[in-house]
């Protein structure tokens, strides 16, 4: 795993921590971060909140109107999920 990829994923983990204490609080309410088509289409379809963190392709306009927000960092996600908390 190179260094990037280490704090990518200790990201993720922040991430994950803070969508999980929207599910402790009883709150219909799920973030998912993808980077692919199928993944926000289905997040989407679910009813899900999507955000999009293209890896190597950019979002096409139809992504871009599924998704909650395009970002280009895990860490843009996860202050945008801390807005999201802040709403609730």
């Amino acid at each position: 795993m190179y260094g990037a990829e280490k704090g990518l994923y200790f990201n993720l983990r922040i991430v994950e921590v803070r969508a999980d204490e929207i599910s402790v609080v009883g709150s219909k309410f799920y973030v998912v971060l993808k980077d692919s088509y199928a993944g926000i289409r289905a997040a989407h379809t679910a009813g899900m909140i999507p955000i999009m963190v293209p890896d190597l392709i950019g979002p096409t306009d139809e992504l871009k109107s599924l998704a909650h927000i395009v970002v280009p960092t895990l860490n843009e996600a996860k202050l945008e999920i801390e807005n999201l908390l802040s709403d609730q």
